[in-house]
């Protein structure tokens, strides 16, 4: 039998053990499945048939809502010998979560970027191309203000090729000096 002290040192270890556990069943750098895609009449456009969410390294959740419209990775088709194609790849899993946090702007646009990079080591991409693609969204991605109000970001190159030769180099310089995802920020744009 226990007695009374060591009954209240359980009551408090057990609330302080699911205080501190997460409120899901998942495991923290996971996704919920397999997303469940309803194909459009657009070829580069699928719905969500069923909730599908992502939890990051530090166990915060992203949802992705049934009945949502993603693109499977806004790649412009000039760089998709280099970059890969929507809905194919590793990355796809992840391009949805970052697909849906750009439309609604529901986190921070930092954030959204962040969890693109996160989503594709978790769905085992290279280190080295989830860099690169965070890299590239990061730069040339959509940015929002926190009241969701689009901010200027860097531009386009007028033609494909800088923006290709610029892709090529951040990848180049991700793979030769080992640049680590926390450092893309600083990784500059050579144009």
């Amino acid at each position: 039998m226990f007695d009374r002290r060591q009954i209240v040192y359980m009551g408090i270890g057990g609330a302080m053990a699911s205080f501190h556990a997460p409120a899901f069943s998942q495991s923290c750098g996971t996704f919920s499945g397999d997303p469940i895609l309803q194909l459009l009449a657009d070829p580069r456009k699928a719905k969500i048939v069923e909730e599908f969410s992502f939890i990051d390294p530090k166990c915060n959740k992203w949802i992705v809502p049934k009945g949502t419209i993603v693109d499977g990775a806004s790649i412009p088709t000039f760089l998709w010998p280099v970059a890969g194609t929507p809905f194919v790849g590793l990355y796809r899993n992840a391009s949805i979560i970052h697909d849906y946090y750009c439309q609604s702007k529901g986190k921070s646009w930092r954030d959204t970027h962040l969890v693109f990079y996160d989503a594709m080591v978790s769905a085992g991409v290279s280190k080295v191309e989830a860099t690169s693609k965070y890299w590239a969204v990061y730069h040339f991605g959509p940015r929002w203000s926190p009241n969701k109000v689009p901010t200027q970001r860097a531009p386009f190159p007028a033609e494909n090729a800088p923006y290709e030769a610029a892709f090529n180099y951040a990848e180049g310089a991700i793979t030769d000096q080992n640049i680590a995802a926390d450092a893309v920020p600083t990784l500059s744009i050579p144009m």
